[in-house]
């Protein structure tokens, strides 16, 4: 039954027959939630339950149909969004790093005319800052990569499978996560096979903490990673 504060406005609750979301315009408190499709189909006869069932069936895999496409939407927007904001900061770093080299060329030439060990000394800085953005870059990438390996434990093709479903239950072509893994899998793969045969030599490496070659080989004294 309907709630006084529902009434002659256009609400949206779940059927009480279907169970989908509809809207309602309630008139009076006793009007029963029971969407406009259903009126169709009530009764207790053989047809009518049979006829029921099957449209309920049918109304859900619509819903859920729907659903996904919503999701599949946001996820290409934010998707989009995201790679135009990328690219309009890649070309304004570009730019500020260009006239950055323009500036420190012209400090360097100033000096190498002046006093050649301070130029040295630059070049020597400019290399030491090299290789920090090159060690931050690296493990930067390292994060994200362990990352990608978690969600590819729940999201993968499981080995002796007929490769057409995800490890999380859902068909692998209806998976967004196992999707979306799809360009950077053999990279992944790549990252870890690397970083697991670091790992026997008993060198520093990159795996996750709680992977398994990770918690067989830590005992060595290499750090482990995040």
């Amino acid at each position: 039954m309907a709630d006084i504060e529902t009434l002659h406005r256009p609400v949206t609750t779940d059927c009480r027959c279907c169970g989908l979301p509809r809207e309602f315009i309630f008139k009076s408190t006793t009007d029963q939630v029971v969407c406009d499709l259903c009126l169709r189909h009530q009764g207790d006869q053989t047809a009518r339950v049979l006829r029921r069932d099957q449209q309920h069936k049918n109304w859900w895999a619509e819903y859920l149909d729907q659903l996904r496409q919503e999701r599949t939407d946001v996820v290409e927007n934010l998707d989009a969004r995201h790679a135009a904001k990328v690219e309009a900061l890649t070309q304004e770093l570009n730019a500020e790093r260009l006239r950055a080299s323009a500036m420190e060329a012209a400090v360097k030439d100033g000096f190498k005319q002046v006093n050649p060990v301070v130029a040295v000394w630059l070049d020597q800085v400019a290399i030491a800052a090299e290789r920090e953005q090159k060690e931050k870059a690296h493990r930067f990438i390292a994060v994200l990569l362990r990352v990608l390996w978690y969600i590819d434990q729940n999201h993968h093709t499981p080995e002796n499978s007929d490769d057409r479903d995800c490890s999380c239950g859902v068909r692998a072509d209806k998976c967004l996560d196992f999707s979306a893994l799809a360009s950077i899998r053999s990279r992944l793969y790549e990252w870890e096979a690397n970083e697991t045969a670091r790992a026997k030599l008993g060198q520093h490496n990159e795996l996750p903490r709680d992977h398994p070659e990770a918690r067989h080989y830590g005992p060595n004294g290499w750090r482990r990673g995040a």
